[in-house]
């Protein structure tokens, strides 16, 4: 079970939202926000959530956008990707590192969505760098009744 990340989310960020997820009183409105907020180099702080029923399934945005961009190599890549020092240092001498130690990116994502809806969420990694994928993506799953399942937000 995940506890805890040893950085906290910014808390002025989590009202904010909680704020406006409370005036519109819809996940869908809250994800559009989210989306749209480009406030990291160009690309949205809160990386690129898609909502299917009550599953969100967030696509972590790279760490240096402009960098990944421009990456040649799968190296590059994963260096401009992942926003981690320790899991970057350790790829620069590929020294293998359990997926394992994602759970504090996990953990992240956990602390944003528990703070918005003021209900614990299920968190899980589904796509990891560490795992050998080109990107990670992380599954969070609404409390029952949040949302109708019928729902799909696509972009």
């Amino acid at each position: 079970m995940i506890r805890t990340c040893p950085h906290r989310y910014p808390k002025k960020r989590i009202k904010k939202l909680r704020t406006q997820y409370q005036q519109s009183g819809n996940i869908d409105k809250l994800l559009e926000i989210m989306y749209n907020d480009k406030s990291y180099g160009g690309t949205s702080y809160y990386d690129n959530p898609q909502r299917r029923g009550n599953t969100i399934y967030i696509t972590k945005v790279p760490c240096n956008p402009k960098a990944h961009s421009q990456s040649k190599t799968e190296l590059e890549k994963k260096l401009t990707y992942c926003h981690c020092p320790w899991i970057r240092a350790a790829l620069k001498t590929q020294e293998t590192v359990s997926p394992l130690f994602c759970y504090c990116s996990l953990s992240w994502d956990k602390q944003l969505w528990e703070g918005i809806l003021e209900k614990p969420v299920e968190v899980e990694i589904l796509r990891s760098l560490l795992k050998g994928d080109d990107c990670c993506v992380h599954v969070l799953r609404l409390p029952e009744g949040l949302v109708p399942s019928q729902s799909l937000l696509k972009r």
